[in-house]
């Protein structure tokens, strides 16, 4: 019985290697030491897990309390769900968020002052904000929040620096 086509380029390397194992041994040793360089590529190159975005807020004035800082990732869901949320105490004039593990895209940022503590944006009885807030892009807010638009930026790279600066409705 003649075997079946498929077998035969099986067999002539197995033959090869049978015969002249001494000549196969330099290559069986650089094939191993590939494969194991290329188990731990994930790790030698960073684990792939996406993009940081750096979350600069300046101008915390007084040092006191938290600074609330929300990421946005869709239009539809700006100012009222947010992609990524951190409170973050406020030990300077200056706070710094870093979100790993970002996809490409679009993605905008607001965030507040809570002198207070409390947890949300405190407003007068005119419903104007009594803390000092920011969006990104430096987008300043008047009579109403900004769009969408105006606040996103493009995250493409490892790393997507971003500085808001903190002021109060005028």
């Amino acid at each position: 019985m003649v075997p079946p086509f498929g077998s035969i380029p099986v067999i002539i390397p197995s033959l090869i290697l049978i015969l002249f194992p001494m000549f196969f041994k330099p290559f069986r040793i650089i094939f191993f030491a590939t494969g194991i360089i290329l188990c731990f590529y994930p790790v030698i190159a960073g684990s792939g897990e996406g993009n940081t975005i750096v979350i600069k807020v300046t101008g915390i004035e007084p040092v006191e309390g938290q600074v609330q800082i929300a990421l946005y990732n869709a239009p539809e869901r700006w100012l009222e769900e947010s992609f990524a949320h951190a409170t973050i105490e406020v030990k300077g004039r200056e706070a710094e968020w870093r979100v790993e593990g970002i996809p490409d895209g679009a993605y905008a940022v607001a965030t507040f002052h809570d002198r207070n503590g409390n947890g949300k944006a405190d407003r007068n009885w005119l419903g104007i904000p009594k803390e000092a807030y920011g969006f990104s892009n430096n987008v300043k807010a008047v009579f109403k929040p900004p769009q969408w638009n105006r606040v996103k930026f493009i995250v493409a790279r490892p790393v997507t620096a971003i500085s808001i600066e903190l002021g109060y409705w005028n």
